[in-house]
């Protein structure tokens, strides 16, 4: 029992430097003691390609960069892609003055009295647009786990990031599908992904998401930090070495 304490002692380390390293790595992207710090929100970045549509009145709950949640209507004028990721342009009236807002940290939306997705709010515009095709997986990430049928790993990663979706080799915290062969096999993937509720889809399933990108942000589940899946993942680990220690 004794030698257990420094191994325990190290793992509460390890995650407090998680914890601070998350937080600085969040620190630069919102430019702190950088004259950029609040670019991502304004309305000076330069689109890739845009749609103008005309005036619409949406309600959004919208995160920034720092996690903070703000409820604000903004009277959309304009639909832009940027890389691969979508954002839309209008009037802010929390601020009074032109802001732009990342599709993918807008948490709810309310258009024409009505609750929508974000995702499927813009592509209801951008239908029959290729430039905004890579654009609407962004945001979502995908692991895989046994052999596909109809296509190889390489080509499915291929086609997610296409879409600009993320692939990872392994369940991370902020994975949020994982594709499986045989669900009911007990794979260390499949294992973490039961134990962390991220949800195991299917081929078809998967196959339906990469033709229509929109269900998959509709069905992806809400992410938890990194900090606060690591500690789960310990506490877990030490749950199992009490059954089988």
């Amino acid at each position: 029992m004794g030698n257990s304490c420094p191994a325990v002692l190290f793992v509460v380390a390890i995650l407090f430097i998680i914890k601070d390293t998350n937080k600085m790595s969040v620190a630069q992207s919102i430019g702190i003691g950088s004259s950029s710090g609040n670019n991502s929100n304004n309305s000076g970045l330069s689109f890739d390609s845009e749609i103008d549509i005309g005036s619409i009145e949406v309600y959004i709950q919208y995160r920034n960069n720092d996690g903070n949640t703000t409820s604000r209507g903004v009277d959309v004028h304009k639909i832009g892609i940027a890389g691969k990721v979508l954002y839309i342009r209008g009037f802010c009236h929390l601020t009074n003055e032109e802001r732009t807002f990342r599709v993918d940290r807008i948490i709810e939306a309310t258009a024409y009295g009505k609750s929508v997705n974000p995702f499927v709010f813009v592509n209801e515009f951008c239908k029959d647009r290729e430039e905004f095709d890579k654009a609407l997986l962004n945001g979502v990430n995908f692991c895989l786990t046994g052999t596909l049928k109809i296509m190889t790993r390489r080509q499915a990663q291929e086609r997610i990031e296409a879409y600009g979706g993320g692939f990872h080799k392994c369940i991370r915290y902020d994975t949020h599908y994982l594709v499986a062969e045989n669900p009911n096999r007990k794979t260390g993937k499949l294992i973490e992904a039961k134990a962390h509720g991220i949800p195991i889809i299917d081929e078809d399933t998967f196959i339906n998401y990469l033709s229509e990108p929109t269900m998959a942000q509709v069905n992806k589940r809400q992410i938890k930090d990194q900090y606060e899946y690591y500690r789960e993942s310990v506490e877990n680990d030490l749950d199992i070495k009490k059954n089988y220690l």
